[in-house]
């Protein structure tokens, strides 16, 4: 569990083993896989726009028009 904790960045993990998790991960060239990890947790944080026509002028500046209103 501690692994996961640091990936997280939760304060309840000891300064050292943060570290020693910190340093085997780099050792071991170990990234977060963001797909799996959003698999897990079942949120990926995206919205998913479907339009129909996409070649119509109108689509192109509502998906904007989305997008600046969902941050």
């Amino acid at each position: 569990m501690s692994v996961s904790n640091v990936i997280d960045d939760l304060p309840d993990v000891r300064k050292e083993t943060r570290e020693k998790v910190l340093d085997a991960m780099a050792r071991l060239d170990c990234r977060v896989n963001v797909a799996a990890r959003n698999l897990r947790k079942a949120r990926t944080g995206t919205i998913g726009l479907a339009l129909p026509g996409a070649r119509c002028v109108v689509w192109p500046t509502s998906g904007f028009g989305c997008r600046s209103r969902s941050k």
